[in-house]
């Protein structure tokens, strides 16, 4: 079983990390997480685990045959296999890819 939830999680991973999808947040209370795969962004509610959330729809990006029962089920087999540091690495992966809203960047003032 190991094998299989890190074989997923190396897909996972190289996903966000060579495929270029950015994330941003979704705030609409129906749901966890929503992916666009034309325009390549994640959409996560930050009201939940937004870790699971990004697991969870990495995988229906990667099996977009599965049944959601499916997905549920592979998404805990890989947050069960994954060590501190592939969690870290996630972390950082989704931090990398936060999509900065043209409106919303921040401003650096010289001082």
């Amino acid at each position: 079983m190991a094998n299989k939830a890190q074989k997923l999680w190396r897909r996972i991973y190289n996903l966000l990390k060579l495929e270029n999808y950015e994330i941003d947040f979704d705030t609409n209370p129906s749901r966890q997480g929503i992916i666009e795969p034309s325009d390549k962004i994640i959409y996560i509610n930050p009201k939940w685990d937004i870790l699971l959330t990004l697991i969870h729809e990495c995988l229906h990006l990667l099996h977009p045959e599965w049944s959601e029962g499916m997905v549920e089920k592979k998404e805990k087999l890989v947050c069960e296999s994954l060590s501190k540091d592939q969690w870290r690495h996630l972390f950082i992966l989704m931090a990398n890819s936060f999509r900065i809203s043209i409106y919303n960047r921040p401003t650096v003032t010289k001082q």
